[in-house]
Protein backbone atom coordinates (compact mmCIF):
# COMPACT_ATOMS: atom_id res chain seq x y z
CA UNK A 1 0.00 0.00 0.00
CA UNK A 2 2.87 2.38 0.85
CA UNK A 3 4.40 1.94 -2.64
CA UNK A 4 0.99 2.64 -4.23
CA UNK A 5 0.52 5.86 -2.25
CA UNK A 6 4.12 6.90 -2.87
CA UNK A 7 3.68 6.28 -6.60
CA UNK A 8 0.48 8.34 -6.64
CA UNK A 9 2.17 11.22 -4.82
CA UNK A 10 5.13 11.12 -7.20
CA UNK A 11 2.74 11.15 -10.17
CA UNK A 12 0.96 14.18 -8.72
CA UNK A 13 4.22 16.06 -8.14
CA UNK A 14 5.54 15.32 -11.64
CA UNK A 15 2.16 16.34 -13.06
CA UNK A 16 2.41 19.66 -11.21
CA UNK A 17 5.92 20.22 -12.52
CA UNK A 18 4.82 19.47 -16.07
CA UNK A 19 1.82 21.80 -15.80
CA UNK A 20 4.10 24.53 -14.46
CA UNK A 21 6.37 24.03 -17.44
CA UNK A 22 3.42 24.04 -19.83
CA UNK A 23 2.51 27.51 -18.54
CA UNK A 24 6.11 28.56 -19.04
CA UNK A 25 6.01 27.08 -22.54
CA UNK A 26 3.07 29.32 -23.44
CA UNK A 27 5.15 32.41 -22.67
CA UNK A 28 8.47 31.29 -24.17
CA UNK A 29 7.46 29.06 -27.05
CA UNK A 30 9.81 26.34 -25.78
CA UNK A 31 8.59 22.80 -25.11
CA UNK A 32 9.24 21.63 -21.55
CA UNK A 33 6.53 19.05 -20.97
CA UNK A 34 8.63 15.87 -20.72
CA UNK A 35 11.13 14.15 -18.48
CA UNK A 36 14.59 15.07 -19.67
CA UNK A 37 17.15 12.28 -19.35
CA UNK A 38 20.50 13.75 -18.39
CA UNK A 39 23.48 11.76 -19.65
CA UNK A 40 25.66 10.51 -16.80
CA UNK A 41 28.70 12.58 -15.98
CA UNK A 42 30.67 13.01 -12.76
CA UNK A 43 29.72 16.70 -13.10
CA UNK A 44 26.26 16.88 -14.77
CA UNK A 45 24.40 20.10 -15.56
CA UNK A 46 20.64 20.46 -15.11
CA UNK A 47 19.32 23.25 -17.35
CA UNK A 48 16.16 24.78 -15.90
CA UNK A 49 15.40 26.58 -19.17
CA UNK A 50 15.22 23.26 -21.03
CA UNK A 51 12.84 21.32 -18.76
CA UNK A 52 11.48 21.06 -15.23
CA UNK A 53 11.86 17.29 -14.73
CA UNK A 54 15.33 15.74 -14.84
CA UNK A 55 16.27 12.06 -14.64
CA UNK A 56 19.81 10.74 -14.34
CA UNK A 57 21.00 7.17 -13.88
CA UNK A 58 24.21 6.90 -11.89
CA UNK A 59 26.82 4.68 -13.52
CA UNK A 60 29.54 6.23 -11.35
CA UNK A 61 29.77 8.80 -8.57
CA UNK A 62 28.65 12.39 -9.13
CA UNK A 63 31.27 14.56 -7.45
CA UNK A 64 29.58 17.90 -8.22
CA UNK A 65 26.59 19.04 -10.26
CA UNK A 66 25.17 22.31 -11.57
CA UNK A 67 21.64 23.70 -11.83
CA UNK A 68 21.40 26.72 -14.14
CA UNK A 69 18.91 28.91 -16.01
CA UNK A 70 16.04 28.32 -13.59
CA UNK A 71 12.77 30.22 -13.97
CA UNK A 72 11.60 31.83 -10.72
CA UNK A 73 8.43 30.16 -9.46
CA UNK A 74 8.90 26.94 -11.44
CA UNK A 75 8.70 23.58 -9.70
CA UNK A 76 11.65 21.32 -10.55
CA UNK A 77 11.86 17.55 -10.07
CA UNK A 78 15.13 15.64 -9.87
CA UNK A 79 14.99 11.85 -10.28
CA UNK A 80 18.28 10.15 -9.46
CA UNK A 81 18.47 6.41 -10.17
CA UNK A 82 21.05 3.84 -9.19
CA UNK A 83 22.23 1.47 -11.91
CA UNK A 84 22.37 -2.32 -11.42
CA UNK A 85 25.52 -1.90 -9.31
CA UNK A 86 24.10 0.62 -6.81
CA UNK A 87 26.02 2.34 -4.01
CA UNK A 88 26.75 5.38 -6.23
CA UNK A 89 26.95 8.82 -4.62
CA UNK A 90 25.43 12.09 -5.78
CA UNK A 91 26.29 15.68 -4.88
CA UNK A 92 23.44 18.17 -5.38
CA UNK A 93 24.09 21.48 -7.11
CA UNK A 94 25.21 24.09 -4.60
CA UNK A 95 22.06 26.11 -5.34
CA UNK A 96 19.70 23.17 -4.64
CA UNK A 97 18.94 23.44 -0.92
CA UNK A 98 17.64 20.67 1.33
CA UNK A 99 18.01 17.66 -0.97
CA UNK A 100 17.43 14.20 0.52
CA UNK A 101 20.34 11.74 0.67
CA UNK A 102 20.22 9.63 -2.49
CA UNK A 103 19.30 5.99 -1.82
CA UNK A 104 22.06 3.48 -2.52
CA UNK A 105 19.99 0.39 -3.33
CA UNK A 106 20.69 -0.95 -6.81
CA UNK A 107 18.12 -0.31 -9.55
CA UNK A 108 16.01 2.12 -7.46
CA UNK A 109 15.39 5.85 -7.76
CA UNK A 110 15.26 8.85 -5.44
CA UNK A 111 13.11 11.89 -6.22
CA UNK A 112 13.45 15.43 -4.93
CA UNK A 113 11.11 18.32 -5.68
CA UNK A 114 11.88 22.00 -5.27
CA UNK A 115 10.76 25.49 -6.21
CA UNK A 116 13.19 27.93 -7.78
CA UNK A 117 13.14 31.30 -6.00
CA UNK A 118 15.34 33.13 -8.50
CA UNK A 119 18.59 32.10 -6.83
CA UNK A 120 18.11 28.62 -5.33
CA UNK A 121 15.95 25.54 -5.74
CA UNK A 122 14.34 25.09 -2.32
CA UNK A 123 13.29 21.51 -1.60
CA UNK A 124 9.58 21.34 -0.84
CA UNK A 125 9.50 17.79 0.53
CA UNK A 126 11.70 15.28 2.29
CA UNK A 127 12.18 13.47 -1.01
CA UNK A 128 11.39 9.84 -1.75
CA UNK A 129 13.90 7.00 -1.92
CA UNK A 130 13.73 3.38 -2.97
CA UNK A 131 11.30 3.86 -5.85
Amino acid sequence: MRKFITGCLLGLVIGLALSTSAQHNATTGRSHSKVSTVTFSATPTFDGAATTVFKITLTGNVTSSTFSNGVAGNIYVLIVCQDSTGLRTFVYPTNWKGGVVIGSTLSTCTTQVGVYDGANVLSTSLGLTGL
